[in-house]
């Protein structure tokens, strides 16, 4: 064992880059057997610490990790991707990425491409020195504290993103504390700045010279849509509240979860579990296998329950098929106060997650007897406002007052979400925020 601290200190740095390192290998390998890579699983394989020979060390290179791509009836790949791994404590320095473009340029006779990847952030002089050595430079995070894990990033194109993306996505490369929320990867390629890993691998195949029909081949290509997370309207999300609430027998008051939970898990193996508060999330669910985590003791507070059935919305609106984990935050929730839907997949995915727990715990039917009996009982007309018409006015207020306490105690959400629904229900006409 080193008793020099300094030695002690480079041991640490190197079991660092070593993590990182597997850690980058083992995400771009899963990438690639998906074919989420670009690159089609059937012509192109992954390798770590292959030899590159150098004719100008007449002798081999190793390179942390490599992909080659190569057409069936060849030797030579059309393809070889060779990437180095870094993870520093400091900012990548500008010298590092010239020393690792000086070995790229040894390894001839392929079309040959460099990635720099660090978990650490780059001095900014590392953009214009990549651009004129034709190298990508890209910073892996780590997924661990993600709010959102995707399946597969939602975008890829590096030229499709806006000006205000790509200045994010450079202030993530260079800011040292910065943490996304969403993507793996910030890069920069020759064609400008991307969030994912696959944004780069389609920028080295478009400059491979073969005849486009082997390029065909050789690409698995997912071109994005407009919007790659499908719309879902508000009256399919209500429909499908309303089919889970019959298959659990629900015929009023509040919800009961357990009831259903215990249901699903039966058919899809889903669990729950109630867990010690957490300072960052409300909530958290996993989908392979399905778990949902709840971040309080307290199964029955309003709070707890809303966050449940966010959680759920995203189960059983099926959005596995973009998240491999995702985490609910207060203020996720105040999303529910927008009937816009959003334009973002990422807020999109929230959007629908929140509609559903409102629709789910807020049964139309039931809640529409529930103000009915109210009203009733307390004289409430509608004296050309509506049935629930809220100002200023103290006996407005009072009766606005009124309902949304017994409401919310009769279903065990809180006020704010009675309220919500009910103007979406166009129940109440509410002109206190408006």
């Amino acid at each position: 064992m080193p008793s020099d601290p300094i030695e002690i200190v480079k041991l640490s740095t190197y079991a660092k880059g070593d993590l990182f390192e597997e850690r980058v290998y083992e995400y771009l390998k899963r990438e690639l057997e998906q074919g989420d890579l670009w690159f089609s699983p059937k012509f192109s394989q992954i390798f770590r610490k292959k030899k590159y020979y150098s004719r100008e060390r007449e002798d081999f290179i190793v390179f942390d990790i490599s992909i080659e791509v190569k057409r069936p009836e060849l030797d030579e790949p059309s393809l070889i991707v060779l990437i180095e791994c870094k993870h520093y404590e400091s900012t990548i320095p500008v010298n590092d990425i010239e020393e690792f473009c000086s070995k790229i340029g040894q390894v001839t006779g392929v079309n040959v491409k460099g990635v720099f990847a660090s978990a650490s952030a780059f001095q900014a002089g590392a953009f214009k020195v990549a651009k004129n050595k034709g190298v990508a430079v890209v910073r892996h995070f780590d997924a661990e504290g993600f709010k959102w894990e995707l399946s597969r990033p939602l975008l890829m194109r590096s030229l499709s993103l806006a000006a205000r993306q790509r200045a994010q996505i450079e202030h993530g490369m260079v800011e040292p504390q910065y943490q996304p929320s969403a993507y793996t990867a910030y890069a920069w390629t020759s064609v400008g700045f991307t969030n994912a890993w696959q944004g780069v691998m389609q920028d080295f195949m478009n400059g491979v010279k073969d005849d486009p029909a082997v390029r065909e081949m050789l690409s698995v290509k997912r071109q994005p849509a407009k919007h790659r997370v499908a719309f879902v309207s508000k009256t399919a999300i209500e429909a499908r509240t309303q089919e889970l609430l019959n298959a659990a027998g629900y015929v009023g008051g509040n919800v009961d979860l357990q009831s259903l939970i215990a249901q699903e898990r039966q058919i899809s193996g889903l669990t729950v579990h109630f867990r010690d508060e957490s300072k960052s999330a409300l909530g958290r669910i996993s989908f392979h296998p399905p778990q949902i985590n709840i971040f309080t003791q307290d199964h029955e507070a309003p709070l707890s329950r809303f966050t449940l059935a966010h959680e759920l919305g995203h189960f059983f609106l099926g959005h596995g098929q973009y998240l491999r984990h995702e985490e609910v935050r207060s203020d996720d929730l105040e999303i529910t106060a927008s009937s816009r839907i959003p334009l973002s997949d990422i807020e999109r995915l929230e959007w629908q997650a929140n509609m559903f727990a409102s629709y789910l715990l807020l049964p139309r039917r039931a809640l529409l007897e529930r103000f009915a009996l109210i009203a009733e009982i307390y004289g409430m007309r509608n004296r050309g406002h509506g049935i629930l018409y809220v100002d200023k006015q103290a006996v407005n207020y009072g009766n606005f007052k009124l309902v949304l306490g017994n409401l919310s105690h009769h279903f065990r959400v809180s006020k704010t979400a009675v309220r919500l629904r009910l103007a979406g229900l166009g129940v109440l006409v509410d002109k206190l925020n408006h």
